[in-house]
């Protein structure tokens, strides 16, 4: 047989498997915080059919541990042996298959999570594992499931936002460009949806394009549709002003800023930053 590793790792696969196809029926995913608007769908569990790959998969470990605790419990009775003998057949573990039916069974396990999903929840656990959870592996595994489906007019936008978010945070600048303008030519600045994608369309074109990005935030504070979005998108012009060098008027944005704020809760981080901006550009 091979070193105590190989069959501990096959014995640890198989034990995964067997908790995992047991606890099936019973899983609930954890409650997801509410997406704004859209009131909640009932959701079906989906059960898996006995062809289903994952089942395969773990019935073809289950006896593949069978056989390792055979060939143990045979190795624990013999006598010593004289000479090391080759590994038999029923013994020859090969592990990247063993690593690849794991990862199929993970990705068939991810799959059945994201279908017991309604489209908000799936929308959010889409944004919790790119902003709280930094993986956005998982992030855009659960988005393709999301944009596969029947989706309205509105939560498609939505979706295809966070999508260019995720193209972004992959660093694949010039496609999140893309996806962002899509929505803000089919929503308009004026509709929330398309002002978010134009904030952080704004946001995307600022390192590659800032004269392109300033035009963005102008209109943006022009059109959007309330006062909170106009607010964070002339600080945005603000600090791209202040990227390019004119100093003179992002001081007198800065300023305006912090007047216009005042107290406000909602925009306490706005009017912090303009204060500390403006500090910065009195040293200088």
């Amino acid at each position: 047989m091979r070193g105590i590793g190989t069959v501990g790792l096959a014995i640890a696969i198989a034990a995964a498997l067997a908790g995992w196809t047991l606890g099936r029926g019973a899983f609930v995913p954890e409650p997801l915080p509410a997406v704004a608007d859209p009131a909640p769908t009932a959701s079906t569990p989906v059960v898996a059919s006995a062809d289903a790959p994952w089942l395969r998969l773990a019935m073809a470990v289950d006896q593949l541990a069978a056989r390792v605790d055979a060939l143990e419990g045979r190795s624990a009775t013999a006598a010593p042996p004289t000479r090391v003998e080759a590994p038999t057949a029923a013994a020859a573990i090969d592990l990247p298959q063993l690593r690849l039916a794991l990862e199929a069974i993970e990705a068939e396990r991810l799959r059945e999570r994201f279908a017991a999903l309604a489209d908000d929840e799936l929308l959010a656990e889409v944004q919790r594992l790119a902003q709280e959870n930094k993986d956005p592996a998982a992030a855009d595994e659960a988005l393709r499931h999301l944009l596969a489906r029947p989706l309205d007019a509105e939560r498609r936008l939505r979706a295809t936002t966070q999508l260019g978010l995720l193209q972004r945070q992959r660093g694949d600048t010039l496609g999140a460009e893309r996806t962002l303008r899509a929505v803000v030519d089919e929503a308009g600045m004026a509709a929330k949806t398309g002002a978010w994608a134009a904030y952080q369309l704004a946001w995307t074109l600022a390192e590659r394009d800032p004269g392109a990005a300033l035009g963005v935030a102008d209109a943006l504070a022009r059109e959007a549709p309330d006062d909170g979005t106009r607010t964070r998108a002339r600080w945005t012009t603000a600090r791209l002003l202040e990227q390019t060098g004119d100093l003179v008027r992002a001081r007198a944005a800065y300023e305006q800023l912090v007047a216009q704020c005042g107290d406000r809760k909602e925009l306490w981080d706005v009017a912090k930053d303009a204060r500390h901006r403006l500090e910065q550009i009195d040293r200088r």
